[in-house]
Parts: structure tokens; C-alpha cells; sequence
């Protein structure tokens, strides 16, 4: 499944500032006891752990086919896993096989769901020689995007342009693109970003700018000099003036000589030169005096917001400034509880696809994963920026805001009514949901296979407040085993988790580790440093983990999986990582909340070094690799995460269209999730002499097997 660009920008992993309730305390783990095991299904579990780390399929293959007798049960599952991969694998290649057949007569223009599909399958990964043919394809069809969108925006036509710019990103998106996915998708927000751009937060000063360029030159990892920001502000400034003709106005072109002029024997090296106050006072006082003052107030746009967003430009595409209210809503994504209708908003090809948050006034009202957002209150937002569509939905609480949006397979627009409510963000997820909270918030059941003692937890973004609510899983899912029970393995679900805090990070890796540092970060010196573990605060260490990534899987997630994988015993399984490597550092000055990339992390490998991981650090070795590659095509990739630990609120549509409403029991499914089977039967296979032995001394019979035959729809008592 592929990331995206969302509106909030939870891909970015912060320094956190926000602070944090006092924590839940988890039961310490405690490593079975191994005298009393069974020795042969002891080495059989040990071998089966390190060919997994390993990624030795063969190897696993084998050992699973010649499975202890009281394992034997296992045999069978781990061929079915693995016979549901092969089988996946061989309808995307034949697929793949089907559309390069047909590519003589593709379209670029016509045919875009047919390059997208390649897209998405050559990102699951496709045989060499077919790899070859989709490549082709697909680099004709980024060559035909690339040089429409430049024409586009060279003809300042910014809503043509930025779709164009989406069009590359989606079709760079077959992990052979790794900084064109990226950087086409931060060209088409940045052409969108000055279209009709007006402040929300009052009155902007010289002093702003000012700010920014201090910020930027004192803290951005890439050291920049202040002349190529103010050029990039001052470019940003001249495209938002042109006129109909598309020339720059000669009063916007001589103040800028003025303004140059003036600081041309400044020095370009160092801090920003105090001396630059005065031209900077004087570049906003003509702005207004000699040109916005003859501007209509509905169309004077901010110049001085305008040039701020330019000098971000001349940065990287991870780092942005929020002025006024826009602040207010970049805030807003570490609340767990906020005030809007509950929907991600994503730029897509198709236009802004919506995603509604499980439980929230969206989902309620019948808004469904996926759906194309038309209109606002009657207003086409085809043609407006995504900020701008963001405004438009907000508004006080208990009010509606009316949505028209399309629907697959419904030529019909859809309209629905959204009364605005406070949001609830729940961000841990258990397995599925047992009841719901008085304030509307589920209650989970965290475990997945209670004669293994395995628990489920999700995490689906990293919120400053999510380490606390991971150690309540932890606590709950020991309490839910029962007395003299512990979480004996733990399947950590990543998939589609773009990251966040990294404080927060950091305390959840503290659980596992009792030595070494948690996470290190490479500074604009070269510097490498981080904090370091404290045995103190460590409860889960040795726990037997499964760690479960994807294509959505970045910053935060890769450190946290990462760091399990490399010094904490965790098989990792699913597809290659984001590689999203850096980290930012929120400031606020003024009115200017910037969001400044400061430094590079690292995470670190078995082999006892660590290595960067982000995509524009190094083309080829990015982002994190899975032991056991199990990849998944977009829709596959989506119904996995969405059914995995789905809220359903009890107050409304909130539910998948397949599925009964809360309160008449769930409808049972066969279980294809391959990457969570693939998970279960390994932590079933390292736990099973343990598992055996317990059973043993409970008297009940139990096999090491608890819960996978259920899953694959054998038994008809429930969806687990």
C-alpha cells in the first residue's frame, strides 16, 4: 500500500513539545521457564525463530514440513500461507503480464488506471525480465507527466499543473522512483499553495520573514545561506504577481531591484546579517504602499505569507511553515481529541480522496473510505487548494457542513450532511472491538491467540499521548489472559503508520531495551548522538515480536520496527518500508509555526552498525527491509489495515458496507490477511513448546494452534 501526502502531515517525526498524563504501569516479562520443555520442540522453535530473522524461506519451508509431532498441526498452516503468497504472486504477474501485452496502445492521458495498476504491481515486486517491460512503460508515462506539468507551470496555470505533479508522483510510486514520488507531490501542493494565498492571522511584519530566515539558517540540517531563501521568497512573490500576460508588474520587479541593491555587499556566509533589517522593512512597506493598496481587499493576497512560503521552497519537501490558523490545524494532529467532521483528506489522480476516522462524525454519516470529495456547501473544491478545502469543512460544533462527493461505480454525486463534533483519535488498536467506552471510544480485545498468549496491538500514528496507551494495551492484554498469564509474543501491526512523535518513540523502544541508544540522529556537523535506553523503565525485553510493515510504514514506524529488528530479537514482516529517515523540530515565531528538518536518523542492523534510511540520503538503500517479504497490492494492503481492529461506534453507519452493525455480532470471513497469518503461525511455532507445557499443567488439551483454524473460517463462531 502506498503513502501519500495527507493533509496533516503525520509522516513528520517531531521533536516533541507536547506533554504527557503520568504512565500505566506494564507487567514486567517474564522468559518461560524452558526446564520441563520438550527439547526437540524447544530446538524446532529456536531454528524456526532464527531463519525467520534471517528471511530463509527454504530453510522455514523445510522445517516446517518436518514439525515436531505436537507441532504438527502448524505444518499445514505454514502451507497455506504460503501457498496463498504464491498464488497472490501469480495473479499480479499475470496481470502485469496483461497490460504490458496491451502497451502499444496505451494512452497516458486515457489510460492513467491502467498505468497505476503497473504502478502498484511492479512495487510489489514482478520477475526481472517483466520488471524491464513495466519500467519501460512507466518511464514513458513519468517523461509524458514531467514535461506537461513543467509546461503547466511555466504557463501559470497552477490547478493543471499541481494535477499534473500528482500524476508523476502516483506514477513514481513503484519504488524505482524514490525522490520523484516525493518531490512531484510537494511541486503540485507548493504551485497550489500560492494560488490566492491570504493570511489568516492578521497582520505579518517584516519581522516575520526575518524570523524565518534566522530559523532556517540556524537550524535546517543543510546548513542553507540566507540569499538563496530570500531569492526563492522573492521568485514566489513575482509568479503570484504576474499578470494576465504572465509578465511580472514592473513595480513588483523594481522593488526587488531596490531590495537587492541594497543588500548585495552583505555577507552570503554566517548567520543572517543584522543589517538586513532595514531593506527587509522597507521590501514590505513598498509592497503595500506601491502595490497591494491598489488591490481589492478579496483579492490582495499576502506577499509577506507568500514570500515566507517561498524560502521554503529553496529547503526540502519535508519542512513548512503554518501561519495563523493553518498553525492552529498543524496542532491539531497531536490532540487526541479535536473539533472537525474526522476525515483524512489525500491528493490523489481522481481528486481528493477522503478517508473518515473509525468512530468519527464522517463515518457516522455514511462518508466511506475512499470516496472522491466534490463540493463543500454547494462550492466546487475541484479547483481549490487542499488548505483552502481544510477551511472550508471546519467550522463551530454542531454545525453541518454539507459534502457532495463521488462514489466507484455511482455516476450520481452523493450528498451527505456532517454535523461537526468533537473527533476522538484512537491510535492503539486491539484486535477487534469488545464495547465501547462511555465516551464513545472502543474497548479492545487485545488477544489474538489466548492458549499462545498472543496479543494484537496497531499503532496507527505516533501521538505524544500513544506510548501511555500502548503500555494500557500491554496491562489489558496481560489482564485479559488471567491470573498467572502472561503476553507471551506480540504481533506489532505498522502497516499504513506514518509516524509522528519521536519522544513518544523513543518510550515505547524503551520498553523493549535495557541498553544502547534508542534512536540516533546524524546533526548539520555530521554529529551523531541520541538518548540511550535506561534498564529502569524496560518491561517487555525478550518478549518474542512480530513487527508487521508496509509501503505506509514511515519515520516513526521504521525506528520503532527497525530498532526491534536490529538489536531486539523481532522478526519483521510485510514489504519495504517508506524510508522516511529525518527529523523535524516544531518552532513557533510570531505567527509563523515552521516545521524545520533538523537532522538525519539512523536505525541500527544485526550486524552491529547503523546506517541512514531516508530516500534522499541514499536511492538504493532506503527505507526498511522486511525479514519475510509479504507484499500486497494497494486494495489488498487497504482492506487488511481497515479490517484489522475496525471501530464501530454503535451510533451510526461507521461500519464496512459488508459487515453488521455493532450489537449483531460480526459476520464471519476467511482470513487472507497473508502477512498477519504469516506472523501468527511464526509466533505460534516460537512459542509452541511453552505453549504445550501450559496446556499441559491447565489440563484443557490445548494445542500450541489456538486460533489459526478459526481465522481460515473452519469454525463459524465469529470473526476473531
Amino acid at each position: 500500500m502506498r503513502w501519500r501526502l495527507r493533509i496533516i502531515v503525520l509522516g513528520c517525526l517531531t521533536l516533541g513539545v507536547f506533554g504527557c498524563s503520568s504512565s500505566p504501569r506494564v507487567p514486567r516479562y517474564q522468559p518461560p521457564d524452558r526446564a520441563g520443555l520438550d527439547i526437540r520442540l524447544v530446538q524446532w522453535s529456536d531454528s524456526v525463530w532464527t531463519h525467520a530473522k534471517a528471511g530463509d524461506v527454504g530453510e522455514l519451508d523445510r522445517l516446517f514440513a518436518s514439525a515436531p509431532p505436537d507441532a504438527a498441526r502448524l505444518t499445514g498452516e505454514w502451507e497455506r500461507v504460503q501457498r496463498l503468497k504464491d498464488e497472490a504472486d501469480d495473479a499480479r504477474r499475470s496481470r502485469a503480464e496483461e497490460i504490458c501485452d496491451a502497451a502499444r496502445d496505451l494512452d497516458p492521458d486515457a489510460d492513467m488506471g491502467d498505468v497505476l495498476t503497473l504502478v502498484d504491481l511492479r512495487s510489489t515486486g514482478l520477475p526481472p525480465r517483466l520488471d524491464e517491460r513495466a519500467g519501460a512503460i512507466i518511464d514513458d508515462a513519468i517523461r509524458h507527466w514531467t514535461l506537461e506539468a513543467e509546461r503547466l507551470t511555466r504557463e501559470n496555470r497552477p490547478v493543471e499543473a499541481s494535477r499534473a505533479w500528482v500524476r508523476v508522483s502516483e506514477i513514481a510510486g513503484d519504488k524505482k522512483h524514490p525522490r520523484l514520488e516525493i518531490t512531484a507531490l510537494d511541486r503540485a501542493n507548493r504551485v497550489m499553495s500560492f494560488r490566492d494565498s491570504v493570511s489568516e492571522s492578521g497582520v505579518l511584519s517584516w519581522h516575520d520573514i526575518e524570523r524565518v530566515l534566522v530559523s532556517l539558517v540556524d537550524n535546517h540540517v543543510d546548513g542553507p545561506e540566507w540569499r538563496p531563501l530570500m531569492n526563492a521568497g522573492l521568485d514566489a512573490v513575482d509568479r503570484v504577481c504576474r499578470d494576465e500576460s504572465g509578465g511580472i508588474p514592473s513595480v513588483i520587479s523594481g522593488i526587488r531591484k531596490t531590495f537587492e541593491t541594497t543588500v548585495a555587499l552583505l555577507p552570503d556566509t554566517g548567520p543572517v546579517p543584522s543589517a538586513i533589517d532595514e531593506p527587509l522593512r522597507r521590501l514590505c512597506r513598498d509592497w503595500w504602499s506601491e502595490y497591494l493598496s491598489e488591490i481589492p481587499r478579496p483579492d490582495r493576497p499576502d506577499l509577506i505569507a507568500i514570500c515566507i512560503a517561498g524560502m521554503f521552497t529553496a529547503t526540502d519537501p519535508r519542512s513548512r511553515a503554518y501561519i495563523g490558523r493553518d498553525a492552529d490545524r498543524f496542532r491539531d494532529q497531536f490532540d487526541d481529541i479535536y473539533l472537525g467532521i474526522g476525515t483524512e483528506l489525500v491528493v490523489s489522480v481522481n481528486g481528493i480522496r477522503m478517508h473518515p476516522v473509525p468512530g468519527g462524525p464522517a463515518r457516522r454519516a455514511g462518508v466511506r473510505d475512499g470516496d472522491i470529495l466534490l463540493s463543500v456547501d454547494g462550492r466546487s473544491v475541484v479547483d481549490l487548494p487542499l488548505i483552502d478545502v481544510v477551511r472550508r469543512i471546519q467550522g463551530p460544533r454542531f454545525s453541518t457542513v454539507h459534502l457532495g462527493v463521488g462514489r466507484g461505480g455511482e455516476d450520481d454525486v452523493v450528498h451527505i450532511d456532517v454535523v461537526r463534533d468533537q473527533v476522538h483519535r484512537v491510535s492503539v488498536h486491539g484486535w477487534r472491538q469488545e464495547d465501547l467506552e462511555s465516551n464513545g471510544t472502543p474497548v479492545w480485545d487485545w488477544i489474538l491467540d489466548a492458549d499462545a498468549g498472543i496479543a494484537y496491538v496497531s499503532i496507527r500514528e505516533f501521538l505524544p499521548t500513544i506510548a501511555d496507551q500502548f503500555r494500557a494495551a500491554m496491562r489489558d492484554a496481560n489482564r485479559q489472559l488471567g491470573p498467572g498469564r502472561q503476553v507471551d509474543g506480540l504481533i506489532l501491526d505498522l502497516r499504513g503508520d506514518p509516524g509522528g512523535d519521536r519522544e513518544t518513540t523513543e518510550d515505547i523502544l524503551d520498553l523493549f531495551l535495557d541498553e544502547g541508544p534508542l534512536l540516533l540522529a546524524e546533526d548539520r556537523s555530521g554529529s551523531i548522538d541520541g538518548r540511550r535506553a535506561s534498564a529502569a523503565r524496560t518491561r517487555l525485553r525478550g518478549l518474542p515480536v512480530v513487527v508487521m510493515i508496509d509501503e505506509g510504514s514511515a519515520s516513526a514506524s521504521e525506528i520503532l520496527a527497525g530498532a526491534l529488528q536490529g538489536v531486539g530479537n523481532a522478526v519483521v514482516v510485510g514489504e519495504r518500508s517508506f524510508g522516511k529517515g529525518s527529523v523535524q523540530r516544531v518552532y513557533q515565531r510570531g505567527d509563523v509555526l515552521m516545521v524545520i528538518t533538523q537532522s538525519w536518523f539512523h536505525i541500527p542492523t544485526r550486524e552491529g552498525v547503523h546506517r541512514p534510511i531516508d530516500r534522499f540520503r541514499d536511492v538504493v538503500d532506503w527505507g526498511l527491509s522486511p525479514d519475510l517479504l509479504s507484499p500486497a497490492t494497494d486494495a489488498e494492503g487497504s482492506d487488511a489495515v481497515r479490517r484489522r481492529s475496525r471501530w464501530i461506534s454503535g451510533r451510526g453507519l461507521d461500519v464496512l458496507d459488508s459487515e453488521s452493525p455493532h450489537g449483531e455480532g460480526f459476520e464471519p470471513m476467511l482470513c487472507t490477511d497473508r502477512a498477519l497469518l504469516e506472523s501468527l503461525v511464526l509466533l505460534q511455532a516460537r512459542l509452541a513448546a511453552s505453549t504445550l507445557k501450559q496446556a499441559g499443567s491447565r489440563g484443557d488439551g490445548a494445542s500450541p494452534v489456538g486460533v489459526i483454524s478459526r481465522m481460515n473460517g473452519e469454525h463459524r463462531q465469529g470473526t476473531p
